[in-house]
């Protein structure tokens, strides 16, 4: 079976009745942590291969240049290495209350110090900017890849709805019992659908590449404000909270089975239904949900509930309500059927329709029917499961090489480019450049490319800002300067360059000038030109009046 709603949090308790019902929650670790031997607490996805994934995916997005195979390696390592005990137990964030998890035992240590992913994201953040700009770049990575860890969890669906989702009965996959992340990869019940999204060499499947494409342009997405850790996580963790809760109203006004209303969540699944106690989700057509008691927040056993926040209802645990009004959480994703009782997954959960934007950009119906089957999907419609994998593994990989991207925009910027100019000579001789005004902040410039064209190709590469140029003719136009740093970062700037031609002046046969001179009437440069003529024109007139005798 299942631990459903275990340990409820704190602040979902009223305050009355905090003070008694504290000790309880501490009596209750005290027991969990001594069934220690026997099962533990569910790693969030699953770590060695879904985690590894989600985070070698991002990296295929961001510069290879600076996040080089090495650094791959540490960073993939790092998000895998973030689910030992008791870390775990801050893996958990509700954008909507910021509770956490709700648990404070482990296997490993009775009174571990809990926190909220948010705030655990955040910590490591910061140090692994502190630590990068203070030359330990490895630690800094691991922290970062610490970060990936906790934003991944963010896109599953347990982890911003304070589900602990441990199976201790049964359990397989590290006891994990959340459809979702055993439809991932669960070795002991033959799930790998992450390979559908990620090979196992890193590289993003087809799959994965059109969803990208289809829900964020095949871009690395960034939160709104600071982009900040805390910003990444909570970002995330609303758009996937609210992809994953349905609104629904429950009623049971007589005596006899009622039918419900309807709602956005009795339109995905029309078996909803009023019983004895409770509600129920069932039927062949739409796979066995299975039961909520219809109370705010949800009581133990519940296999879908509705969250506390934006929720109504006139009942408890103890008497099921008779309206209750709010978003529905679905945990049995998957379904289940048969005297299996949820302990081994199910993948025939299909919804009717899917009311949500992320659904609509993907698939360009909220009708699940009658879509394109492709990727090797056999039927026209889509699972819960294949739905949630569509969606939020992009999600995870999306936002997850935002993240990547804005760490190394702030401890590794781009350098600056100097040009300088404008430039002005002539095709006589060469024409100095000076690209010194460029700079790095946090670096070393290695590389000036230069274009002395502008037609995209370079022409000189250099270890040093000043180059010289000679233009084979006059040239009106640009220069591009494109310096390199260090860390592979490159930044480009440009300037304007005016060359006149060089002409060429003939020897003349009664001895004079001869050479070349550049420019044209009307220029100040041809000032040259004009008083060589005169010089010969002078000699020649000067050899024509003197007598034939006296000539040498």
């Amino acid at each position: 079976m299942k631990i459903r709603r275990a340990i409820r949090h704190p602040s979902s308790i009223p305050s009355t009745a905090r003070s008694l019902a504290l000790p309880g929650i501490v009596a209750r670790g005290l027991f969990l942590g001594a069934l220690a031997p026997l099962w533990t607490w569910a790693a969030p996805h699953e770590d060695t291969h879904t985690h590894a994934s989600l985070t070698a995916g991002a990296l295929q997005l961001v510069d290879p240049g600076f996040f080089t195979a090495a650094r791959r390696a540490l960073i993939v390592q790092a998000s895998v290495d973030e689910d030992q005990c008791p870390n775990y137990l801050s893996h958990f964030y509700n954008p909507k209350t910021g509770e956490d998890g709700g648990i404070y035992t482990s296997t490993c240590e009775l009174f571990p110090t809990v926190t909220t992913a948010r705030d655990r994201a955040a910590g490591f953040y910061a140090e692994a900017i502190q630590l990068y700009r203070q030359g330990d770049r490895d630690a800094a990575l691991r922290r970062l890849g610490a970060v990936l860890h906790l934003l991944q969890d963010m896109t599953s669906p347990a982890h911003v709805h304070g589900d602990p989702h441990a199976q201790i009965l049964f359990g397989v996959c590290a006891n994990d019992g959340d459809d979702f992340e055993k439809w991932g990869w669960c070795e002991g019940e033959g799930f790998d659908h992450i390979r559908d999204y990620v090979a196992a060499d890193g590289a993003l499947t087809d799959r994965m590449l059109h969803n990208l494409e289809l829900l964020y342009g095949g871009e690395p997405q960034f939160p709104q404000g600071n982009r900040s850790a805390s910003d990444f996580v909570h970002h995330v963790a609303e758009r996937v909270y609210d992809f994953t809760v349905f609104h629904v109203r429950l009623l049971d006004d007589t005596f006899f089975d009622d039918p419900q209303p309807n709602s956005e969540l009795k339109r995905m699944f029309p078996t909803l239904r009023e019983g004895t106690p409770g509600f129920y989700i069932d039927g062949a057509d739409d796979m066995t949900i299975g039961f909520n008691n219809g109370t705010c927040g949800g009581c133990i056993n519940d296999e879908w509930w509705l969250m506390s926040t934006s929720c109504s209802d006139n009942g408890s645990c103890a008497f099921a309500p008779t309206d209750a009004t709010g978003f529905a959480y679905i945990e049995n994703t998957g379904g289940e059927t048969g005297s299996t009782g949820g302990v081994f997954l199910e993948d025939r959960l299909v919804p009717r329709v899917y009311e949500k934007g992320l659904f609509l950009q993907l698939y360009g119906t909220t009708a699940n029917a009658g879509i394109p089957s492709g990727f090797g999907d056999l039927q026209g419609e889509k699972t819960m499961l294949r739905i949630y994998g569509d969606v939020l593994y992009a999600t995870a990989v999306a936002y997850g090489a935002g993240l990547l991207q804005t760490f190394h925009d702030r401890v590794a910027p781009a350098p600056v480019a100097e040009v300088g100019g404008p430039y002005q000579g002539d095709a006589c001789s060469p024409l100095e450049f000076d690209g010194s005004g460029s700079s790095d902040e946090n670096g070393t410039i290695v590389q000036y490319d230069w274009d002395f064209d502008a037609d995209g190709v370079v022409d000189a590469t250099t270890a040093t800002p000043l180059v010289a140029h000679t233009y084979p003719g006059a040239y009106s136009g640009q220069v591009v300067l494109t310096v390199i740093d260090d860390e592979g970062r490159a930044a480009e700037d440009r300037g304007d360059v005016a060359v006149v031609a060089c002409l060429q002046v003939p020897r003349s046969s009664g001895g004079g000038c001869s050479g070349t001179v550049a420019g044209a009437p009307g220029d100040p440069s041809f000032l040259p030109l004009l008083a060589c003529v005169f010089l010969v024109l002078l000699v020649r007139r000067r050899a024509a009046a003197q007598p034939l005798g006296l000539r040498g």
